[in-house]
């Protein structure tokens, strides 16, 4: 189901994302929003400019649109003791 908000655009060019928008996407006040544009469309992103997993802005990796760099990757690896299999985002089976 797709919702639909209608915002003004007020005298600064500013625009209030809607509560519930922030809450689902993990958006906290001051954070910065990418604006991007397809076909007739204006999208807006969450813009995430470091590593989701600690932060850091060295050699990062795209994965699942979020950007991760190469030690957490590593740590990841380590974590996972190399027996990790199926395709890269393949959901975990089995209990949890």
């Amino acid at each position: 189901m797709r919702a639909a908000y209608v915002r003004r655009i007020d005298d600064l060019g500013r625009v209030v994302v809607p509560a519930e928008l922030r809450n689902r996407f993990g958006i906290g006040s001051g954070e910065a929003l990418q604006l991007s544009m397809e076909s007739d469309r204006v999208l807006l992103h969450p813009c995430q400019t470091g590593c989701a997993m600690c932060g850091s802005s060295d050699r990062l990796y795209r994965l699942h649109g979020r950007s991760i760099c190469s030690a957490c990757v590593t740590g990841v690896k380590n974590m996972a003791g190399h027996h990790v299999t199926g395709h890269v985002g393949a959901e975990p089976t089995g209990p949890r």
